[in-house]
């Protein structure tokens, strides 16, 4: 690698670091570089490179979010481990799937995910309606925990298959 493409991953990688640090989705910048700076390069190497950023990050901001924000745990324990039961059926399907396969797939996902962001840039952003029915918040956060959780395990790491 000479020192021009270090420079650019260098940009890259710092350039998703804030855009994670102000609003999250900094892998639509990294993984994409990733994927478009090695070629040749597995799929599943480019995601878990991006993973390790991924997992770091969130890590961070869910435990600054826990000590800020007051949450209902009665949702969010039981959202969280669908979230990573879905996790795990998505890597499984993304284990499943060949390089050749697999590849497009994730382009596709992260295109998807930066129309939403661009079109949707304040989704999220309204205070929770914390006067709805416990049933009815349980409910929207077990149907988004699974679709996040499903999403973020098929963008994980998968076997490389030729």
């Amino acid at each position: 690698m000479d020192m021009a493409h270090g420079a650019v991953l260098l940009g890259a990688a710092a350039g998703a670091g804030g855009v994670d640090a102000i609003v999250g989705g900094g892998g639509l910048i990294q993984l994409p570089t990733l994927l478009l700076a090695y070629p040749t390069l597995p799929a599943a190497v480019a995601l878990g490179t991006n993973k390790l950023a991924s997992i770091s990050g969130t890590s961070t901001a869910a435990a600054t979010y826990l000590r800020r924000t007051k949450v209902d745990r009665r949702v969010m324990i039981p959202a969280a481990a669908l979230a990573v039961a879905c996790a795990g059926v998505g890597a499984l399907s993304a284990s499943r799937l060949p390089t050749s396969v697999f590849r497009p797939i994730v382009m596709v996902l992260l295109i998807c995910v930066a129309a939403f962001v661009v079109f949707r840039p304040s989704f999220g952003a309204q205070d929770a309606n914390l006067a709805a029915s416990h049933r009815r918040r349980l409910t929207t956060t077990l149907v988004a925990g699974m679709a996040i959780g499903f999403y973020d395990g098929i963008s994980a790491p998968a076997p490389a298959h030729s």
